[in-house]
């Protein structure tokens, strides 16, 4: 029996010195282990290109927005969520846009690198060397991104009405302190909201309402709860809105030349108008009190159409075919001054650059004539003057063997000069 306890005393001693052996073993392994990691963590550390290569996996792959939003939020406009700042990022990062490059930093113990989306500089960040296990070991230091912003806006709401910008409210930072009123329609806030790097989710509501629908003009970078007529119309016509007179303030373009304005020597210009009528009286009326003719195209947009005058063609059709073809008879040399004088202003610049021309030197040839005459585009805008445009082909026969063909297609301006209309302008449409 003493045999059988100390054996079994011996056994218990036994197996504790070895568990504590052991342990001493594994706490060396272990810390031998934990030394190494630290050795190989510093050393990968070392090495400025693979700290590069973290930072940029970190915050610049395709799924590491929120880590960038995050470290990037305070410097933001309060109404930049992750959910949009995501959206931006993601359109800088799609497909594996972004890359990395080297750029000089100027300082040996400064890395710098620059990130780029397609051939766009995106964002720099700055690595700094200091002490590590054994070894010096590069950290970031700083991330700079070069945002580009969406542009500053306008948001147009009647007054007291609440503004929302990607979910949050504007606050009276944002608000212009004076209420303005715009034409027909009452007094509104203004709110200016800048440094969002795309179109925002903008919501308005009335106290206890339902959200407004709104429009974006991207010419006035504006927002608008107000409804908006837009008016394209020739220069030299007014326009009025319920009777009344639409002033240069509304102007948003002015002087846009078509083929069209330029045969008439004019141009057009577009107004944009707030109102709150839902059907509103649009009228367009020249200088003489002459009405034009203006379309409703839809989605409160109107357009002024160039008004050929049914009367004008009927009367003055056989005119301007006569006038425009005695002047390609005198510059072939087939018609005189007198009979120039019938249909030309004399003493204006159109006339004597005519009567000035060398026309007697032009080729012997033994006929000519006229074919495809059309007259078109009958336009007046005072009432006293018009303008028609006059094409036709011109065939000159030098010999039975020679025959050539001249196209011609002019604008003639007529008014009215000694109980006669005559042509006061002219101008070439090729």
């Amino acid at each position: 029996m003493r045999l059988r306890k100390k054996t079994k005393v011996f056994t218990k001693k036994f197996t504790k010195v070895y568990l504590i052996a052991t342990a001493c073993a594994a706490a060396v392994i272990i810390g031998w282990f934990a030394l190494f990691w630290l050795f190989l963590d510093s050393y990968e550390k070392s090495v400025p290109e693979n700290v590069a290569s973290q930072v940029f996996g970190m915050y610049f792959s395709e799924q590491s927005a929120d880590k960038l939003y995050a470290r990037e939020k305070s410097s933001l406009s309060e109404f930049e969520t992750l959910s949009s700042y995501a959206a931006y990022f993601s359109e800088k990062a799609a497909g594996g846009a972004m890359r990395l490059q080297s750029v000089p930093s100027g300082a040996e113990d400064t890395k710098r690198y620059a990130v780029f989306s397609g051939n766009s500089r995106f964002a720099e960040f700055e690595l700094k060397q200091s002490a590590g296990f054994r070894m010096q070991i590069w950290k970031l230091s700083d991330i700079s991104v070069d945002y580009d912003y969406f542009e500053t806006f306008d948001i147009v709401v009647p007054a007291g009405y609440a503004v929302y910008v990607n979910g949050s409210r504007a606050g009276g930072t944002h608000k212009t302190e004076a209420e303005v009123q715009t034409l027909l329609a009452g007094l509104n806030d203004i709110y200016t909201i800048e440094g969002l790097l795309a179109e925002p989710a903008v919501e308005v509501r009335p106290a206890g309402g339902a959200s407004l629908t709104l429009s974006y003009d991207a010419d006035d970078k504006e927002f608008s709860a107000i409804p908006k007529i837009t008016a394209d119309i020739l220069d030299i016509f007014s326009l009025y809105i319920n009777g009344h007179k639409i002033d240069d303030s509304f102007l948003i373009r002015e002087g846009i030349r078509t083929a069209e304005t330029d045969r008439l020597r004019l141009s057009r210009k577009i107004y944009s108008v707030p109102v709150v009528f839902d059907e509103p009286e649009v009228r367009v009326v020249s200088e003489a009190g002459i009405d034009g003719v203006i379309i409703d195209k839809g989605e409160s947009g109107f357009v002024q159409e160039v008004a050929y005058d049914s009367g004008l063609e009927a009367r003055f059709t056989d005119l301007a075919i006569d006038a425009a073809t005695t002047y390609a008879k005198f510059i072939t040399n087939n018609s005189s001054l007198a009979e120039l004088r019938r249909y030309f202003e004399t003493g204006t610049h159109i006339y004597e650059v005519i009567r000035t021309s060398e026309v007697y030197w032009y080729t012997t040839h033994a006929g000519f004539w006229f074919e495809n005459i059309a007259a078109s585009e009958f336009f007046t805008s005072d009432g006293e003057t018009f303008s028609s445009r006059v094409t036709f082909d011109q065939y000159i026969r030098r010999n039975a063997a020679n025959l050539h063909m001249f196209p011609l297609d002019v604008t003639l301006f007529f008014r009215e000069s000694s109980g006669r209309f005559l042509v006061y302008d002219m101008i070439s449409n090729t």
